[in-house]
């Protein structure tokens, strides 16, 4: 009961906002299906100097890097701090102006996710499987992609319109529930959306909507990922992960 609750209250809150916001820019994409990829969004000296960064800091010993069991999916939590042009090479100011005209609040902290993902035998892909990043509230990410990214290099794959609270309504699952097994994705939905993009293209996404990094069958992926917060505790929460100035 608390949880459709927490999921009415949230419906009110943000999806009247959301259609208001649909009818100004025409009911676009993202806001229609909770995905949408914006191409040519960073030239390629900025791209190329992100991922000279990544393999250098990924090289560096007193990088905190967080790397998944099989070194497949390597991650620089907080690469702002070592690299202090990020502002310049990646438009977080713009982000950071879509985020809260979705959310509809201000979005004062951020830290960017800098990646490399690489094939191993096994993967799951990053993120570790299906998944939603909050059960109720509304979440804002950009993924800026640093390389080509096709069919083959573990492309976002998301469920479109599972955002919205009608979808979770729909669904058979409890409404808190944030994993799900692959069985029960497609046991539940019939459709996905796999997002192939060239590089310097950046993707925005409602992650509270059921999405996956899908797993890596050849090659290597290069991408920042950009995560804004409305409050210091949240951007705290990933405190330990962060890099030390």
């Amino acid at each position: 009961m608390l949880s459709f609750i927490k999921e009415v209250f949230i419906m009110f809150r943000y999806g009247l906002m959301r259609r208001i916001n649909a009818e100004k820019r025409g009911n676009n994409e993202f806001y229609r299906n909770g995905v949408e990829l914006l191409t040519d969004k960073i030239d390629k000296n900025s791209t190329t100097k992100l991922r000279d960064f990544i393999d250098s800091s990924l090289k560096n010993n007193t990088t905190n890097v967080w790397t998944d069991e099989l070194g497949s999916d390597q991650r620089i939590y907080g690469a702002e701090v070592l690299l202090p042009e990020m502002e310049m090479l990646l438009p977080i100011d713009e982000m950071r102006k879509k985020g809260e005209s979705y959310l509809t609040q201000k979005l004062p902290y951020y830290f960017v996710l800098a990646a490399k993902l690489q094939h191993r035998d096994g993967n799951i892909g990053s993120g570790g499987g299906w998944h939603r990043d909050s059960p109720f509230t509304p979440q804002f990410k950009f993924i800026a992609y640093l390389s080509d990214v096709g069919y083959q290099n573990g492309p976002f794959e998301y469920i479109p319109q599972t955002h919205t609270s009608l979808s979770k309504f729909k669904a058979k699952f409890d409404l808190s529930k944030m994993r799900f097994t692959e069985e029960e994705v497609k046991e539940q939905w019939n459709k996905s959306i796999l997002v192939t993009a060239d590089e310097g293209s950046i993707l925005i996404a409602d992650t509270k909507g059921l999405h996956r990094g899908s797993p890596i069958q050849s090659g290597e992926r290069y991408a920042c990922t950009v995560y804004f917060f409305d409050n210091k505790k949240n951007y705290d929460s990933f405190s330990n992960l962060y890099q030390k100035a």
